[in-house]
């Protein structure tokens, strides 16, 4: 499920974005203009004062391009200034804010978060199970096992067949990683990696 007015917000801020870029690019151009004039106005003047020509023509008609293209300079950067400070989208940040508190939230919890949490229980209650049913073979095991070197000798204390007699429980921590839920598996669960305890299982 996706948060679909944010996909509608970020599209018009992609689209405003786009726009204050061309602004950004006209009023950079228009400041080269400016710049590329004044030069330009700079060099006729140097030029008629070395030569000793008259360019008083020809700078007056700078001078006019010059104020042009300041006007065009300042309205572009006026354009791109205001046009930042307003952002102009017809979704909110309190409509979106609003949308994923009251709609969004509950309906994600409803179809998505609720079914999810509601596996993680029954997988909890069936390891319940399983554990109690492994407790039931080993203490089953174990009485057995009791029963048999007590037997085999009755009332003596220590008696030489209880170390005799295999176990059947898991003596070794890699055993029991195996097959019980540990720390180190929920951690690595929560940091998103794979469960180290069970990899080349499947």
């Amino acid at each position: 499920m996706k948060f679909e007015l944010i996909e509608s917000y970020r599209r018009q801020s992609d689209e405003f974005n786009a726009k204050q870029e061309e602004r950004a690019r006209q009023r950079a151009s228009a400041l080269e203009t400016v710049q590329a004039l004044r030069a330009e106005y700079a060099k006729v003047m140097r030029d008629s004062l070395v030569n000793g020509t008259d360019a008083g023509k020809q700078l007056d008609k700078l001078s006019d391009q010059i104020a042009e293209a300041e006007r065009t300079f300042e309205r572009k950067k006026r354009e791109y200034e205001v046009a930042e400070t307003m952002r102009m989208h017809t979704i909110t940040p309190q409509q979106v804010q609003d949308s994923w508190n009251q709609e969004f939230t509950p309906q994600y919890r409803s179809e998505v978060f609720n079914p999810a949490i509601e596996a993680l229980l029954n997988a909890k209650l069936a390891y319940i199970e399983a554990y109690k049913s492994y407790r039931a073979v080993v203490k089953d095991f174990d009485d057995q096992k009791k029963d048999t070197y007590e037997t085999l000798a009755p009332g003596r204390w220590p008696n030489p067949y209880q170390y005799k007699l295999n176990e059947i429980d898991f003596n070794l921590t890699t055993e029991t990683d195996r097959y019980f839920i540990k720390r180190y598996d929920l951690n690595d669960l929560n940091g998103d990696k794979p469960v180290r305890s069970v990899q080349g299982l499947k």
